[in-house]
């Protein structure tokens, strides 16, 4: 069915269906605090859906089929958050899961560290501080590892992100955070979901700052992922400074503006219009929505 349409019933007697593309992007993993001389990875990005346009989903995943909801009924919106910045432990809090319907985009992991080194997280799966996985990432890329353990080796690795994977970090030099994607569901372009960059000794890791994500640090508390983008918290390198909190998630829904949306009052929104189409975007919450 053409992006838009809407649906007929019995005998093409009143519209009953409304199709509504969507871009769902998870809460981001923070990054944890360093430690005595150490490092800490960078957060990895949340997992990142969307039906719009032929645009890629995180993780090389392919585009998603658009949803075709029934007018007058409730379908849950839910927006992720991004995980906390650790003060006290050695790994960063991992994000929550974003929600649309039946679409569930999960949180990216914390990044880790160790006495002397760190490991990224990802959107749904990791590396061991050996170049060993401990997960698999889904509609997202795995974070980067350590190539060292040898002091005074200290670096963490990159947080995979939703279009590249984080960079393993060796030598002192963190690992670079994975890249976000771009996406034109608001009729401009927009960047989101980006691992953080890896704390390190002589050099930090970099990252993909046009999606929000945090960059990596040799000194000094670490970098937050921004608000709202999906993107990871950078890591940071010795004297137990502190990590930080990943960027929370949010989701985008594009549909025809001959329809209505009602946003129950547990969620943060607000509606554009894009030529023929509205894009309503979710910034916080959770509870239902309806289209008439």
């Amino acid at each position: 069915m053409p992006l838009g349409a809407a649906r007929f019933g019995l005998l093409g007697v009143g519209i009953t269906e409304v199709d509504v593309d969507f871009l769902v992007i998870g809460g981001a993993g923070g990054s944890a605090n360093t430690g005595t001389n150490g490092a800490s990875g960078g957060g990895g990005a949340g997992s990142l859906k969307t039906s719009w346009n032929s645009e890629s989903s995180g993780g090389g995943e392919a585009t998603q089929t658009i949803k075709t909801l029934d007018l007058s009924t409730n379908y849950t919106i839910t927006i992720g958050g991004g995980g906390a910045g650790n003060t006290s432990t050695q790994q960063g809090g991992s994000g929550s899961a974003s929600v649309f319907d039946t679409v569930v985009s999960n949180g990216g992991e914390g990044g880790d560290r160790g006495a002397l080194n760190g490991k990224g997280g990802d959107a749904g799966g990791g590396y061991d501080e050996t170049p060993t996985y401990i997960g698999t990432a889904t509609f997202g890329y795995a974070g980067g590892g350590v190539g060292g353990t040898t002091s005074p080796t200290s670096h963490g690795g990159g947080g995979g992100g939703s279009g590249s994977a984080g960079q393993f970090a060796s030598g002192g030099n963190g690992g670079d955070g994975g890249n976000g994607l771009d996406s034109t569901i608001t009729g401009s372009t927009i960047r989101k979901a980006g691992g953080g960059g890896g704390g390190g000794r002589y050099s930090a890791g970099t990252a993909d700052t046009a999606s929000g994500a945090g960059a990596g640090k040799t000194t000094g508390n670490a970098t937050a992922g921004a608000a709202n983008s999906g993107s990871g918290a950078g890591g940071t390198r010795t004297s137990a400074y502190v990590g930080a909190a990943g960027g929370s998630g949010v989701i985008y829904l594009r549909y025809p503006n001959s329809f209505t949306i009602t946003v129950g009052a547990g969620l943060t929104s607000s509606t554009t219009t894009d030529g023929s189409d509205k894009i309503t975007t979710f910034t916080a919450g959770t509870d239902t929505i309806s289209f008439s």
